[in-house]
């Protein structure tokens, strides 16, 4: 079986040797300031080139790919997760030779579904703070919910508490909302909001600790701010609300990345190249069979939306399988107490018989979310107790 993984994100090579480096307050990251400049350095270097990098062209490319080292008796099925469901079904569009599944993780809009964007995730976050709230293990540690501890710590850092940490309320919000992403990771909201409100010599510490393995776990050579925001903005997103507006709903927002506020900015520059036209979407069904494993606590893919999507898809049949409680991304997410996991199991079996419907009884042997320093303690290994001192 030769099985394409598509990744969550394209990369716009860096290191090619038309590009000048530059030196960047950002580092890495590009600051709201910079873009103009970076922009301009883009656009010098690519020149007309720029406007291949699509997710159009990356399907011409998946789908030559496929085509180069397909077998006649090797069945292909194509993997796509968040971004990467949006790259497959372009390519499920364009390919006159289709794969013999699809397993889609993190299901997006087909239009990429960016306008509303942070709108969405402030609702499905707040489905995610009453499972703490639901949860003695959780609430336990708290004197009133989850949300309402949250927007304490917001006031609290405005007027420079834990000042060792030099830590404002924006970084929080987006820090929180990107540790709720992931099932690995979300544990860690309770954690860190009751640590920086305690704010010991020893809470500190964890925090530095945790900042630092989170930006470990997500530092890549894979990723590109600036390919991210080409595609975002040329295909996934036109402007509803002005940008100040969605800064202030960014500040009233319990958990928020503030990623459409940024894109809202950016539009009225960027160097878009034209959106495709609808019509690329093929007339004939295809009979190809595609899993959908969604998580119902995904904040950047809500599940109405995924589902809603699911049911246009131009393929049957199309199998939707939602984990109640998973994250973005739920494979490897959805432990059990036999020690397996359950989208795992249930993507194991639509290979093996991808037309069938899947067995989706192990939802129902899903452990709910683990509170405990014991779950915490696959992210950030070390620490007794990671909530830190017992509470009296």
């Amino acid at each position: 079986m030769l099985s394409i993984i598509v990744a969550r994100e394209a990369r716009n090579d860096s290191d090619a040797p038309q590009v000048r480096r530059l030196q960047c307050p950002g580092g890495a990251a590009i600051l709201p300031g910079e873009w103009e400049a970076c922009l301009a350095e883009v656009t010098t270097g690519t020149g007309d080139r720029l406007r291949h990098f699509s997710t159009v062209e990356a399907a011409r490319d998946l789908d030559l790919l496929i085509h180069q080292f397909r077998k006649n008796d090797t069945p292909v099925y194509v993997y796509g997760g968040s971004y990467g469901t949006f790259l497959v079904q372009r390519y499920l569009d364009l390919t006159d030779e289709p794969p013999a599944g699809v397993i889609l993780e993190g299901l997006v809009a087909a239009d990429g579904g960016m306008r509303g964007y942070d709108a969405r995730m402030g609702a499905v976050a707040r489905d995610f703070l009453a499972t703490c709230d639901a949860a003695p293990a959780c609430n336990g540690h708290f004197d009133a919910p989850l949300e309402t501890e949250i927007r304490q710590m917001y006031a609290e850092l405005e007027t420079g508490h834990c000042r060792s940490l030099n830590l404002n309320p924006t970084t929080a919000r987006s820090v929180l909302a990107v540790m709720a992403l992931y099932a690995e990771t979300r544990v860690f909201v309770p954690l860190l909001v009751h640590r920086i409100r305690r704010c010991t010599w020893s809470d500190v510490r964890f925090v530095a600790r945790l900042f630092r393995q989170l930006a470990t776990a997500s530092g890549s050579q894979n990723y590109s701010a600036v390919l991210h925001n080409h595609i975002v903005l040329s295909e996934m997103y036109r402007p509803g609300v002005s940008a100040p507006e969605l800064m202030k709903q960014y500040d009233a927002a319990v958990l928020s990345t503030g990623a459409e506020a940024g894109y809202a900015a950016l539009f009225p520059t960027w160097p878009r190249y034209p959106k495709p036209d609808p019509v690329i979407r093929r007339e004939v069904s295809l009979n190809v069979p595609v899993l959908v494993l969604q998580g119902g606590l995904d904040i950047a893919a809500p599940s109405d939306v995924a589902r809603a999507t699911a049911a246009r898809l131009n393929t049957r049949p199309v199998h939707f399988v939602l984990f109640p409680e998973g994250a973005h991304g739920v494979t490897g997410g959805t432990p059990m107490a036999t020690g397996q996991d359950c989208a795992l199991l249930i993507y194991a079996a639509f290979l093996d018989a991808p037309s069938m419907p899947p067995d989706t009884r192990c939802v129902r042997e899903i452990l709910p979310l683990d509170w405990s320093s014991a779950g915490a303690d696959r992210f950030l290994p070390g620490d007794d107790y990671l909530w830190g001192e017992k509470d009296n």
